[in-house]
């Protein structure tokens, strides 16, 4: 019998992904990768704060998907939060000035990843079982 459910697994690599994204996000705000698009990516004229920022997203999107390899509550409840999280900042960085083409991933990403983790399937694979 599996020690977890195929959306725990599909989860955990969701929030691997969505930490790719956001680290990648944070050199395009530093400058050090090049933005491929005309107009490039924006945080309110300040960079570098949207550079810290994604910095933390990705960071807990990284400790989030090792604690759902281990079936840990917290990590759950953290995906749950971060994804909330992601497209709060999504949005704010959207209407900050940067192109659709730059958020869509981590928000579509984040959309489904939050879809998933509240399945009933993926909730009762993470949810204590009650044995001492």
């Amino acid at each position: 019998m599996l020690s977890r459910s195929v959306g725990l697994g599909v989860l955990g690599a969701f929030a691997a992904v969505l930490g790719v994204l956001h680290a990648f996000d944070v050199l395009l705000y530093l400058g050090i990768v090049p933005a491929a698009l005309p107009g490039g990516v924006v945080f309110f004229g300040v960079n570098w704060l949207g550079a810290i920022l994604t910095g933390i997203v990705a960071w807990i999107w990284f400790w989030a998907a090792g604690g759902l390899w281990r079936a840990e509550q917290q990590a759950w409840e953290f995906v749950v939060l971060v994804c909330i999280l992601t497209l709060v900042f999504d949005v704010i960085a959207l209407i900050a000035g940067e192109p659709w083409v730059f958020r869509a991933p981590s928000t579509i990403l984040a959309a489904v990843a939050l879809v998933i983790a509240l399945l009933p399937g993926t909730r009762h694979a993470i949810a204590p079982t009650g044995h001492a």
